[in-house]
């Protein structure tokens, strides 16, 4: 896949072409399946095959079929570099407790991340590269604006989504112009919040996959 994208990311169809995009988005899930011991398959394509060729499908091999298995400790290490990180922040405890709650039932995949004050997630940003931050608006000595700000002194593309009670036009326009990614009044439906989390996330995994930046790498 990094072959393959190094010789296509250069490419003005490859950078249009949202079947392209999904393309590489599945073979990086099928690589964590890996790393997960789930088996599943991959059709994978040369760049012939996708100007119209033939493609192959590969299939992972389960634990019993694999003649050389990774140890335990190695497997475990591959998981934890392929953890898929979200901060949550929030001055109110109930309200990080809930949001937690909607992601661990949608999936086991994430490492969640919470806050009460903008200034322990800044200092956390540092040593984590999370997906996705989660922020209230309004909060204490910080507020959702300037820690949008200083988010983005750190990664200028990691998506934030504000969480608030109440905000008027001018302060979401203010924060959409700023970089914030959307806005989520309470009380909020955890679908909603979900379904925009992984929207957002889904776009931020493909620009760090075509711009080749992943910070751990």
């Amino acid at each position: 896949l990094e072959e393959l994208m190094d010789d296509l990311k250069e490419s003005e169809s490859f950078s249009m072409n949202p079947e392209l995009i999904d393309y590489f988005l599945t073979g990086i899930d099928f690589a964590r399946g890996i790393v997960q011991g789930k088996a599943d398959s991959f059709t994978y394509k040369t760049k012939d095959d996708l100007e119209g060729g033939q493609t192959v499908t590969q299939e992972e091999e389960t634990p019993e079929q694999n003649s050389n298995p990774i140890t335990a400790e190695r497997q475990q290490r591959s998981e934890e570099l392929n953890q898929e990180h979200i901060f949550i922040v929030d001055d109110e405890v109930d309200i990080q407790e809930i949001i937690k709650n909607f992601f661990v039932i949608e999936s086991s995949n994430y490492v969640l991340h919470t806050f009460s004050s903008a200034e322990a997630a800044l200092v956390e940003l540092k040593k984590v590269s999370p997906l996705l931050v989660i922020t209230d608006y309004k909060m204490p000595k910080m507020d959702g604006l300037k820690f949008l700000e200083e988010i983005q002194k750190v990664d200028s593309h990691l998506p934030v989504i504000m969480v608030s009670g109440n905000l008027d036009c001018d302060t979401i326009i203010d924060g959409l112009s700023k970089g914030a990614t959307g806005f989520v009044f309470k009380p909020f439906e955890g679908d909603h919040l979900i379904k925009i989390s992984q929207q957002a996330i889904r776009k931020y995994r493909a620009f760090k996959l075509l711009n080749n930046i992943d910070k751990k790498g």
